[in-house]
């Protein structure tokens, strides 16, 4: 199963580390953002096709995800920051606001069905991830790689680690290729997005995936 964090923990405990490379967070409906840094300096950030200042602002709403540092991983963009100490505040100052407008159940029948309900959801999840967990380990070697390699035609160096990340998460190969077209769409365009489509269902269908589809 994958573990979720809070994001500002992740990006404290790498800042505070001096790292450099990627800080890839995962959120519920698979989005990604991305913290790129240098010796432990938020250098660039990337969601939903903003960047800097605005992605903090979008990204601050999220405040839960799948968290993954790359070290072998660094984008070559820069973008226009405040210092990184202020950018963690901002995301702790928003965390902190958050609980304090949540509303207490204090109706006992409520509590008992808001449990029954997330001990729903958990047992749904475990059962979701259990599928999901399976999903990278029915590619083959050259599988895996076509994913990688046909994603850095129109993201470059973050392909790897989204490749990955969404072959985890996905529950079959055509949902992972689905996902990863709204992110070369919303990364690179529309016409990328049907190149990568075409491109990567034409290179999996050459290793035996006959039954996959193109959008």
């Amino acid at each position: 199963m994958k573990k979720k964090h809070k994001i500002v923990d992740a990006i404290k405990f790498v800042c505070e580390k001096k790292e450099t490379g990627t800080l890839v967070v995962v959120t519920d409906d698979n989005q990604f953002a991305t913290f790129s840094l240098v010796k432990g300096e938020i250098v660039s950030i990337v969601y939903q096709g903003q960047y800097g200042v605005e992605a903090i602002e979008l990204i601050a709403r999220i405040g839960v995800g799948v968290c993954r540092f790359r070290r072998d991983k660094l984008s070559s963009r820069r973008d226009p920051l405040p210092n990184t100490e202020d950018i963690i505040t901002h995301f702790l100052q928003h965390a902190t606001s958050s609980k304090t407008d949540a509303v207490p159940i204090n109706n006992d029948n409520e509590v008992e069905g808001q449990q029954r309900i997330q001990q729903s959801r958990e047992d749904q999840n475990e059962k979701n991830n259990i599928a999901k967990e399976a999903l990278i380990n029915t590619l083959t070697v050259e599988q895996k790689r076509i994913f990688e390699t046909c994603l850095a035609e129109y993201i470059g160096a973050m392909a790897p680690i989204l490749a990955e990340e969404y072959l985890e998460i996905e529950t079959s190969v055509d949902s992972a290729i689905n996902s990863l077209v709204l992110v070369v769409r919303s990364m690179s365009g529309t016409e990328d997005a049907k190149k990568f489509n075409q491109n990567i269902v034409g290179e999996l269908k050459k290793t035996g995936l006959n039954y996959l589809s193109t959008l």
